[in-house]
């Protein structure tokens, strides 16, 4: 059978532990003040609906695990920050100039399409649309638009190969 606390008090007598536990884990006080009060807030928005007996053992529980994906969230934003250097290095390194020639070269490339080739293109993936929409739109088949995409890529990545066998370099591509 569950075991009735009153939250108000079980707060009061605890809150100060698991703020500690969680910034033993963490090591940021604004980050475990949240935690520990979000924690609090969903045992008690969902006291009725957990059959828990030991409250304090789950409170740990819970905000160890709420602490151990605020470590992992902050993993991904550090791994994407890291990317995002590497690449921004990697444009520094080469030089702007470079970068912006191979984007006037894919631009090239792309005005050489046919019409509906270049609007497929475009829709798909500068406007971020389904093939079925694209389809929808233009009332055509999805075949036509997976057709017009295999073409559009194909121009473009023959294009950029030509460009690399012509003087640039396999790395800069």
């Amino acid at each position: 059978m569950k075991k009735s606390i009153n939250f108000e008090i079980f707060f009061k007598e605890n809150y100060s532990q698991f703020y500690f536990f969680a910034l033993h884990l963490i090591d940021d006080e604004e980050v475990s003040r949240d935690i520990v009060s979000d924690s609090f807030e969903y045992a008690l928005n969902n006291y009725g609906r957990l059959d828990v007996e030991n409250w304090k053992t789950y409170m740990y529980s819970y905000i160890r695990n709420k602490c151990i994906d605020y470590i992992r969230h902050q993993e991904v934003k550090r791994k994407y920050i890291d990317y995002y250097l590497h690449v921004t290095r990697e444009i520094e390194e080469s030089g702007y100039e470079e970068y912006e020639e191979k984007i006037k070269e894919i631009r090239k490339l792309i005005a050489s399409l046919t019409p509906q080739t270049r609007l497929v293109l475009r829709e798909c993936y500068i406007r971020n649309k389904k093939y079925k929409e694209v389809a929808d739109e233009l009332q055509i088949s999805v075949s036509a638009v997976r057709k017009h995409m295999v073409k559009a890529l194909k121009v473009i990545r023959e294009g950029i190969a030509k460009k690399t066998k012509g003087g640039v370099s396999d790395k800069e591509c």
